[in-house]
């Protein structure tokens, strides 16, 4: 019986849901992810307590303002679908950048940010 069943979801709808849905879902672990660790971060490569918690407040702030940039461009300019994948692609070389910035051997080199 269930095999001879046609599928329920037969419009395009249901897989831009499960697009959004998983471009939402990587981009918040991926927030949290570096908002827990991001001022330890900053310390270790030698930022002091008040500058890396300067730079966690700072880069807080501009993530929670980008989307009203985003949400104009959905509207205004590109639409929706364009801008959350140009913001998703950002947002995966952004996350490979802070990857690769916490390599040890980039760490230990003192290859990474002057301290401020």
């Amino acid at each position: 019986m269930w095999e001879t069943r046609p599928r329920k979801y037969k419009s395009v709808l249901f897989q831009v849901c499960v697009f959004i849905l998983m471009m939402e879902l990587a981009e918040r672990l991926s927030y949290y992810g570096i908002n827990q660790g991001l001022k330890n971060f900053m310390q270790e490569i030698g930022w002091s307590l008040v500058s890396a918690s300067a730079l966690k407040s700072t880069w807080t702030s501009i993530c929670y303002l980008t989307p009203l940039f985003g949400a104009y461009l959905a509207d205004e300019r590109w639409g929706r679908f364009r801008t959350i994948l140009t913001f998703g692609i950002w947002y995966c070389v952004g996350d490979f950048l802070v990857a690769i910035a916490a390599y040890p051997t980039i760490m230990t080199n003192s290859a990474a940010v002057n301290p401020v």
